[in-house]
């Protein structure tokens, strides 16, 4: 985890190097982080399943061609070297943490608000459910229980994401196609409502990433997308208003609406 040091500056001698020009400053992260204007360092998070607790640890796996995990090493010289070499390193990375609340939670509730203020792209793969198997009392015995997975982790981007800017979703190949054929997927459209300030973009769908059949199905995500935005605008602005005046909700149609978003 990324933390910015705590110890004063003022206890060192005098730094040469934060007399440099910033455009010089810049130059030298982005050496001393090994970060090219064309490459992207993807940083998958997933958990450790076999953590103490439940929810497991965050477990990073660094991606980029030739593989390497980034010296971070300056970002604890001083704080004003972590506050200018963050926002570098972190414009050149992706995040991809998986679909599940525990682990967003987990991994983005340790960060500082400058750190996530720097966060601004995030990639997701909406997943239905979450399975939990459970060892029955003969051992060969088992349970299997579904949880929520996609609803609560966009709500925790919601909470702890406030500077994103962009959304960008992948999805399996079997959801692209109840896209396709128009079959509902408010599963996966209505969580993503919350995001009210991000753009919401699909730009995978199983292994197509680039054609024209990819094309039309964005078309059709970007409606709903739209349509879900504009309802859930719609329920917020008549929220406040029943706030304001103590109220209840107007009708059933309200009602309906406010358990379907939330």
């Amino acid at each position: 985890m990324l933390t910015a040091p705590t110890s004063s500056d003022r206890s060192f001698p005098q730094c040469h190097f934060l007399s440099l020009p910033f455009e010089l400053r810049t130059a030298i992260y982005e050496y001393v982080l090994d970060i090219s204007s064309t490459e992207k360092l993807e940083v998958h998070i997933t958990s450790d399943q076999l953590a103490s607790s439940d929810a497991g640890r965050p477990v990073l796996q660094y991606s980029k061609r030739p593989r390497f995990h980034p010296d971070l090493a300056i970002l604890q010289a001083s704080r004003k070297t972590y506050n200018e070499a963050l926002p570098i390193l972190y414009k050149h990375c992706l995040f991809y943490p998986l679909a599940d609340e525990n682990v967003i939670s987990l991994f983005f509730g340790q960060m500082s608000e400058f750190t996530l203020s720097n966060i601004l792209k995030l990639h997701l793969k909406p997943r239905s459910g979450k399975t939990v198997r459970l060892v029955g009392p003969h051992g060969t015995v088992s349970q299997v229980l579904q949880g929520p997975s996609w609803g609560p982790a966009c709500d925790k981007v919601s909470k702890l994401l406030l500077a994103l800017e962009e959304l960008y979703v992948h999805l399996h190949s079997i959801y692209g196609y109840q896209l396709e054929k128009g079959d509902c997927i408010d599963w996966i459209i209505r969580p993503l409502s919350r995001l009210q300030r991000v753009q919401k973009r699909l730009i995978s769908v199983g292994d197509r990433a680039a054609d024209d059949s990819l094309l039309a199905l964005v078309t059709k995500w970007n409606k709903l997308i739209q349509k879900a935005d504009r309802e859930a605008a719609e329920y917020i602005a008549c929220r406040k208003r029943i706030m304001e005046s103590d109220q209840g909700w107007p009708d059933a149609y309200w009602m309906l609406k406010r358990h379907k978003l939330l």
